[in-house]
């Protein structure tokens, strides 16, 4: 739908786009804009590197199923399924963006892709919000919180409706039309809404979110 001077907000990463999130900047989001999540996602580097290599860890490092783990430290033993984990998980967001984006070339075009919006929710999911992005994460990597004034297009959908992580690239097209085509008619968290935009956005205000526990 097209919003005229829409309030709306926003959780920002301390690692991306640092430079617009400035009070009363204006900018734009279109086609040229990176969303950071599907971008660092996308253009991750899935080989694991871990520095002081044992020749052992070396060979697991080079997927040698015949390795034996026994010779692997518990230090570097640690360090690889931390690193395995944290693998894993960019590897689930980017084949779940790429079904995602697929499906909506096809069949909605004229919605806001998520490669190049910004994500927005409402005043009524911002505790629910604030506690999924800034629960047990260092203070440096905790998100800033901005209140927007958007004029463009806007997208409502839902965190319920994105597909589960460990499914296979055919089984999240296959479900992607329950993000695209969100039915908010059955069992609903409004608290759970998710927008997306693209348009025209102003920096209102950086919102101290602690006022809202």
């Amino acid at each position: 739908m097209q919003v005229n001077s829409r309030k709306m907000y926003h959780f920002n990463s301390p690692k991306s786009h640092q430079e617009i999130w400035t009070i009363d900047n204006e900018f734009i989001v279109d086609d040229n804009y990176n969303a950071s999540l599907v971008d660092k996602a996308l253009k991750h580097d899935y080989r694991i590197k871990i520095k002081d290599e044992t020749p052992a860890l070396s060979s697991v490092l080079r997927y040698n199923y015949k390795t034996d783990f026994e010779n692997v430290s518990i230090k570097h033993m640690k360090m690889f399924l931390e690193d395995s984990m944290r693998m894993l998980h960019e590897a689930n967001i980017a084949l779940r963006e790429l079904a995602l984006e697929e499906f909506r070339r096809k069949y909605h075009p004229e919605l806001p892709s998520r490669y190049s919006s910004i994500w927005v929710c409402n005043k009524a999911g911002l505790k629910y919000w604030e506690k999924t992005f800034n629960s047990d994460v260092k203070d440096e990597d905790k998100r800033d919180l901005f209140k927007l004034d958007l004029t463009g297009t806007l997208f409502k959908t839902s965190d319920e409706f994105l597909p589960e992580f460990g499914q296979s690239y055919k089984s999240i097209y296959e479900t992607a039309d329950k993000y695209w085509e969100p039915n908010f008619k059955d069992k609903h968290d409004e608290k759970k809404a998710e927008y997306l935009f693209k348009g025209k956005v102003r920096v209102l205000e950086k919102v101290d979110y602690t006022n809202m526990k």
